[in-house]
This record gives structure tokens, sequence and C-alpha cells, in this order.
């Protein structure tokens, strides 16, 4: 059994050396020899938008965070510094320490709680590393008292007894490792394993940093479904239309057809694309029972389904990540092709539904009650739509 408050006192002393040499000196000297600091500033400046919404002094701790994993990463500055006349003359205690901390390279980590074994100290599972390990984080027991938190993104670095966190500690409701996966092949597309993943984020862990942006997005639920946009890419040479018409209404436009569920309850945007000149399926569902009915009802006609989808993401990273990187994603490449025309008495009913609000707005604007009788002759339309049109202006313009 672990003595963990021996432990404990060596995580603490760990602190107050860190506080003194790491936070008053080495990020600082860092910072102005190595410019460390504008590496910073230049790979945050893409995102300043978010950080004008976060709150004061985030910025300044990330900065802190980024240098000092400059600092003890792997190949870190810290080499160059341990022969630096200035760290020569520290106490022993304080040479130990970085030297210490030169042995084992700090990263960061994304990560899940396993178990809690005593007070303030956590054993980790590293979800893209695969590997556990024993953290000392007063700040996390903090921290799950008022949240619930599905995965934390910290900076960690070795004490000889266990794992400390250092600088800002991302923590995230609703998010699961496919997300940040989802994220890091978006950011990077060239990305397809966990280790390049890993790399990846050790080599700038700046975006990373600004999922920070995501923490408090709560999991979205539909109907008693999780929301999430998932999607597999299947070749498939042939498709006899007849026999899957059983299971499946099917639309076509040009060499595109669109199978949806023949099920009275299934969701409303769950179903596959046949594109003819790629021969390719494309599963599209939004829960994770909406994909997996409509893959059994697929696999019934010898398509060969993969085991885990092309894409997998919740609602909130497919959101967050398009605001992060500035990008548009688009989920359903053919809806386009199946949006139905207006008919002509649609067409028309919104033409005088726009003139209607036209010709009222200006006599509300003025203080004036407008002639429903007037309205109704001049736009065809009827008494009960004008009226409620006019109560819907009116609580717009209350409300401003």
């Amino acid at each position: 059994m672990p003595d963990y408050n021996l432990i404990k006192s060596v995580c603490e002393k760990n602190a107050r050396i860190s506080e003194k040499v790491l936070d008053n000196f080495l990020i600082y000297y860092a910072e102005h020899k190595n410019k460390t600091g504008t590496e910073f500033d230049s790979k945050i400046k893409p995102f300043k938008k978010l950080t004008a919404e976060f709150p004061a002094g985030s910025q300044a701790r990330f900065k802190s965070q980024y240098i000092a994993h400059k600092i003890f990463e792997k190949d870190g500055l810290i080499h160059k510094y341990l022969k630096h006349a200035l760290v020569k003359n520290l106490s022993r205690d304080e040479k130990e320490f970085l030297l210490q901390q030169s042995e084992t390279p700090w990263k960061f980590s994304f990560s899940i709680i396993k178990d809690s074994p005593h007070k303030d100290f956590y054993l980790m599972e590293d979800i893209f590393r695969g590997e556990d390990f024993l953290l000392y984080s007063p700040a996390i027991s903090d921290i799950i008292r008022e949240t619930k938190v599905n995965i934390w993104f910290n900076l960690i670095g070795f004490n000889s007894q266990c794992w400390q966190s250092y600088g800002h500690i991302a923590h995230y409701q609703s998010f699961e490792p496919d997300d940040i996966y989802f994220f890091s092949t978006e950011l990077e597309p060239d990305i397809e394993t966990f280790e390049e993943l890993v790399l990846n984020v050790e080599e700038n862990p700046v975006p990373y940093t600004m999922l920070i942006s995501g923490a408090d997005l709560p999991v979205i639920i539909q109907g008693g479904k999780k929301v999430m946009f998932i999607k597999s890419y299947i070749d498939v040479s042939s498709l006899d239309v007849n026999k899957m018409k059983k299971d499946f209404k099917i639309k076509q436009k040009g060499n595109v057809l669109k199978l949806s569920l023949n099920e009275p309850d299934h969701h409303d945007f769950t179903y596959a694309y046949y594109d003819k000149d790629l021969q390719e399926m494309q599963l599209c569902a939004m829960s994770e029972e909406e994909y997996e009915l409509l893959s059994d009802k697929i696999k019934k006609y010898h398509i060969p389904v993969p085991e885990f989808p092309d894409l997998r993401v919740s609602a909130a990273m497919y959101s967050i990540a398009g605001e992060i990187l500035n990008q548009k994603f688009t989920f359903d490449e053919y809806e386009h092709l199946f949006i139905a025309e207006p008919s002509p008495e649609e067409k028309e009913n919104l033409y005088n539904l726009n003139k209607l609000a036209n010709l009222m707005i200006p006599e509300i604007n003025a203080g004036k009650k407008p002639d429903y009788k007037k309205l109704a002759e001049k736009t065809g339309l009827d008494m009960d739509t004008i009226r409620t049109l006019h109560q819907h202006i009116n609580s717009i313009v209350n409300k401003k």
C-alpha cells in the first residue's frame, strides 16, 4: 500500500520549488533568451477572436504553460539551462529538482479518471498513449466538486513518486476520445493514428488549448438519444434497388440515390446515399442507435459495413471545432439535391407574407394600428394570419 502522506509531502515540496525556480525564474528567462513567448504569441494569434472571450489572465496562463513545456519537453531547453551559471548558483534541492525534471520529459495528456485511491490522488488513463499514471492534483478535486468532467487535458511532470499538473487544467463535460481525434484530423489532415495525434499535441499544444472554449458544452440529447454525427463510406459497385424497397424509401436525383429508413420512429436525419458515378455508399446518422439500425438494415443486402464508422463526433465538438478552426463542416454533402422545390402556392403565400410585413411594419413603427381589412384586400391573406403576424411583430418591437 503506497504511503500517500509521504507522496503528498514530496508533491508539496516539488510545488514550492517549482514556483520559485520555474514560475519566478526560468519562465521569464526562456521567454526572453529563447523567444518562447514570441513563438507562443505567433501560434495563438489565429485564435484572437476566441481568446477575447476568455476570462482575464487566461492567455498569460496559457503562455506560461506553453513555455514550461518548451523547457521540460523531450530534448527541451532545460538541457541547455543546466549548464547556465545562474542555475549552478541555485540551492542543492533546486538543482536536484531541475535535474530530475530533465530526466523525465513533461507532456500534455488527454486523460480520464479511473480511480481515486486517496484524497487528491487520481489514477488516470492517458486515452491516446494507453498508459495509466498516478496524479496528485487538489485542483482536480476542486473542479469535480462543482462540475461533471468527461475528459481532462493537463501538462504533467514527474516528481519521482507520481505526476503533477502544471498550469491550466482543461476539462470537458461532453467531449469523448473520438471528438479529440476528429479535431486533430481537421487541424492536421495527415493524422491517421493516436501516435501521430500525440506528436502533434506535443509539437503545438496551442490549438488544443483552445478547446477550453467548449469546456462547458453539455451533452445534447434529443428523443432520449445522444446527438452525434456518424458517417461511413463504403465502396459498392452496384445496388439492387428493387430488393431494398422493403426496408427503405428511395428517391433519386441524377445518379444519386437517397435511402431513408422505412421505420415509423426513426430519426429524420438517418439515411444512406448511393453515388452511382463514384460507386460509393454513405451512411449518415445522428445517434448511435440510429446508426446501428441503419447499418443492420444495410448489412441485410450483403453490403460490407465497416466495424467502425469513418466519422463519429459529438454535436458539441462538431460545433466548437468549426468555430476554433474557422471552418464550415458539411456533414451531408448530398442534401442540397433532395431539398424540395416550393410549390407555386407556397411561393405565392410566402410572397404575400413578405408583402404584408412590408406594409405593416411602417405603421407599427409610427405607433398606428394596422387596418386589417385593407391589408387583407392588398395581400389576399385572411384576417387570422394578419392578426397573428401583427402580434408577432409587436412582440419583437416591445422586446427591443
